[in-house]
């Protein structure tokens, strides 16, 4: 599922949620807490992973060049550096009140 069927899904339900979710999920709902804040009441996350462009652009780490062939290689290509950014939820905390 991506962040916007996952946003659309929120609006159909018609009131703010409580996630809780372990690192497979925890980058779904962290960008979706920065796109739309007001969707979510309170969120837990287990070991969230939500720091995309550092961690994507440490090929030291094991699994990371495994990762270029689905999510692209940011080192690389400035294209793929930009959308990653993008939705990278560390990269775009923002304060809401």
């Amino acid at each position: 599922m991506t962040f916007l069927p996952f946003n659309l899904l929120h609006r159909r339900l018609l009131l703010p949620l409580v996630f809780f979710f372990s690192p497979q999920g925890g980058l779904l709902v962290a960008a979706t807490i920065n796109l739309r804040p007001e969707l979510c009441r309170a969120v837990l996350m287990k070991v969230p992973f939500v720091d995309v462009v550092t961690s994507m652009c440490d090929e030291d780490m094991p699994w990371v060049k495994f990762e270029y062939e689905e999510w692209g290689n940011p080192t690389a290509d400035p294209l793929v550096y930009a959308y990653q950014k993008s939705y990278c939820p560390y990269t775009n905390i923002c304060q809401v009140r």
